[in-house]
C-alpha cells in the first residue's frame, strides 16, 4: 500500500481537476488564475483523504470485535471500537462518533413495532459497553442517545 505522502502527490491532478469542476462554468477556463478556490478545495479533499487513507491503513491489522449484533447500529458501534482501538497510534486523544438509528416514526404501528426497535437499540448499546469494559475504556467513554422526535 502506497505510503501517506505518495498518496497525496500521486491523486493532487485528480483533486485539482475535482476542485476545477466545482467552479461555475464561466469560471473553468484553464487559463484564468483561479489558485485560490484551487488550493482551497484541493486542500479540503486532500485533507479528508489523507485522513480516510491513514485510519484505513490503522484499521488493516485491527480484528473486527465479537459480541455485536448484526443490526445496522450495531455494526456501526462495532467500527466505532475498532476506530477508537487504533485512535491513539493515529495521535487522537478525544473522539466524537456519531451513530444512527432509524424507524422510529411509527405512528399507528408504534405498539407493536417500538419494542422491537428499542430491543435492537439496547442489544446494540448493551454490546458496546461490554466492549468498552474488556477494553479498558467504560470510564473513558460517554454514550447516549436523542431524538428529535418528541411531539
Amino acid at each position: 500500500m502506497a505510503t501517506v505522502p505518495e498518496a497525496f502527490r500521486a491523486n493532487y491532478q485528480i483533486r485539482s481537476e475535482i476542485a476545477l469542476a466545482c467552479l461555475p462554468s464561466s469560471q473553468r477556463d484553464p487559463g484564468r488564475k483561479v489558485m485560490w478556490v484551487n488550493a482551497i478545495c484541493a486542500a479540503f479533499l486532500a485533507t479528508g483523504y489523507l485522513a480516510s487513507l491513514a485510519v484505513a491503513q490503522a484499521l488493516a491489522g485491527v480484528p473486527v470485535p465479537a459480541g455485536f449484533p448484526a443490526t445496522y447500529l450495531g455494526r456501526q458501534l462495532q467500527t466505532v471500537a475498532r476506530v477508537m482501538a487504533v485512535a491513539p497510534s493515529l495521535g487522537i486523544r478525544r473522539q466524537t462518533c456519531f451513530c444512527s438509528m432509524g424507524g422510529f416514526d411509527t405512528h399507528v404501528d408504534q405498539n407493536s413495532s417500538q419494542p422491537g426497535l428499542l430491543r435492537m437499540l439496547a442489544d446494540a448499546t448493551a454490546a458496546f459497553y461490554r466492549h468498552t469494559q474488556s477494553a479498558g475504556l467504560a470510564d473513558s467513554v460517554t454514550t447516549f442517545t436523542a431524538s428529535e422526535f418528541g411531539r
